[in-house]
């Protein structure tokens, strides 16, 4: 069997895994905590299908490889959602409003950016979610999620620039391996601001 773009598949699935392990090894509790495993599975999900397209496009049909990456560009809409839905439930407790627009704006990107099959639609509902997510960062000194924030918006900036170290290994691989090491950054600084687990207490 052909493989389309071996190294996007393999680092796909390889980010899919981590974020699918690190979800269950989160060990934090609360209402913020569950949102942010959710974040870190339905990115698990969107890694996946992605890999899933890029890997194997020589043996999908166009109508299967089109609901593929529709349903990539919908994971990847409602994982972004979920950041900031962590990010405004821990640091803006009660605010039961923002969470709503926080609703609204993933529906928004579902309805607006999804069916035109362009991950820059994906982009635009990403960036101001994670200039949120980086602005309620920096006003609690949570050093490590802002940096896990800028390494995903390098990662951003990676992707949109196509740079590619080799020819083998291109802007999508080295994407992925960026966001990798953003998705640590901010497990490990979620770890620091919630609350640990129930099991985990007097550890």
């Amino acid at each position: 069997m052909t493989i389309t773009e071996p190294a996007t598949l393999i680092t796909d699935w390889l980010l899919a895994a981590q974020c699918t392990v690190l979800a269950r090894r989160l060990g934090c509790d609360g209402p913020a905590a569950r949102l942010l495993r959710l974040h870190l599975l339905v990115a698990a999900v969107g890694a996946f299908l992605g890999g899933l397209d890029h890997g194997f496009q020589l043996h999908l049909s166009a109508e299967a490889s089109h609901w593929i990456w529709t349903g990539t560009l919908a994971a990847l809409v409602v994982a972004s959602t979920l950041l900031l839905a962590f990010a405004v439930r821990h640091w803006l407790p009660g605010r039961t409003l923002l969470l709503g627009a926080c609703g609204l704006l993933g529906l928004a990107g579902l309805v607006a950016g999804v069916p035109t099959g362009a991950f820059e639609a994906v982009l635009a509902l990403w960036v101001p979610s994670t200039a949120a997510v980086l602005v309620l960062a920096a006003r609690s000194g949570a050093r490590l999620i802002v940096a896990s924030q800028l390494v995903a918006i390098l990662g951003a900036a990676i992707q949109a620039l196509e740079l590619a170290p080799h020819p083998a290994f291109n802007h999508n691989d080295l994407f992925h391996v960026v966001q990798m090491g953003a998705i640590v950054l901010l497990v490990r600084g979620a770890r620091e601001v919630l609350p640990p687990a129930a099991a985990n207490l007097g550890a």
